[in-house]
């Protein structure tokens, strides 16, 4: 995946994805000139026993959409962090799911 996707799929083999570990939206309305950032954690505490095996972020904004990069961690850990950044002047609404087998 690119540094500027609007969404993230890493789900290699979908069969492999049937507990849900976490699911969360990010809805924050745009301000004016300026760039949006949201920092989502996993496991919010705690440690997370379950190898991650599908992680799936959808930008429901269309091209007016944020970028998503998962910055540490992700498939095969125990844990990851993803970054949301929205468009100058624009804002976010995500749809974040990871699972584990």
């Amino acid at each position: 995946n690119g540094q500027n996707d609007h969404n993230i799929y890493q789900c290699p083999d979908p069969s492999t994805a049937t507990k849900l570990l976490y699911q969360k939206d990010v809805k924050e309305n745009g301000k004016f000139l300026a760039v949006l950032t949201e920092t989502i954690d996993f496991p919010e505490s705690g440690v997370n026993p379950n190898k991650i095996t599908c992680i799936i972020v959808t930008n429901k904004l269309g091209e007016n959409g944020g970028y998503a990069n998962i910055v540490s961690g992700g498939l095969n850990d125990y844990k990851t962090e993803i970054v949301l950044k929205s468009q100058t002047g624009k804002g976010l609404d995500y749809h974040i799911e990871i699972y584990s087998a």
